[in-house]
């Protein structure tokens, strides 16, 4: 299975929710700060996502909530088929 990163800009992301909706995503901010987790949901306000790498230190699931105005872009990997 090939994979295939798939990148949106800030202006881009409200017009693509559904695409990575329920996919592991990588959110950058304008700061530099990478969020990666499972995209729970995306509004006109924020993106919110549970995240990926907290499993291994404890068993809760963090969520976080990002303002759109903060995000730089949003990257994950589309999975092609073969």
């Amino acid at each position: 299975m090939g994979k295939r990163s798939m990148r949106f800009l800030h202006h881009q992301i409200l017009e693509n929710k559904d695409k990575f909706t329920q996919q592991d995503i990588q959110c950058v901010t304008w700061k530099g700060q990478t969020y990666y987790g499972l995209c729970k949901e995306v509004n006109d306000r924020f993106v919110a996502l549970e995240d990926k790498n907290s499993a291994w230190y404890n068993r809760k699931k963090h969520q976080h909530q990002i303002e759109l105005s903060n995000i730089k872009e949003i990257i994950f990997d589309k999975i092609s088929e073969w």
